[in-house]
């Protein structure tokens, strides 16, 4: 079950890379691992410092900055092949 999650993983990130920039790919997978350390803090009762809720407001923070700049700009475009004759 373990490696089926796993293999779904990493073919979603290997599929976002080749849709998005890495800048962009890099600040999905920086929201999920603060997702994923905000729910064990709720989910297993460990106390939640003020350090921890500055840098989780920096992530969410940054990545809505993000989100806004690059809002307007152009997707990048895939790369053309050509064909030799």
């Amino acid at each position: 079950m373990i490696f089926r999650l796993r293999y779904v993983c990493i073919s979603g990130v290997y599929m976002l890379t080749s849709m998005t920039s890495s800048l962009s790919v890099q600040v999905v997978l920086s929201v999920r691992k603060t997702m994923s350390l905000v729910f064990s803090i709720f989910y297993f009762g460990n106390p939640f410092s003020l350090q921890q809720a500055v840098y989780t407001a920096f992530v969410f923070g940054g990545t809505l900055l993000y989100s806004r700049a690059s809002a307007g700009s152009n997707p990048p475009q895939q790369p053309s092949v050509k064909k030799e004759d």
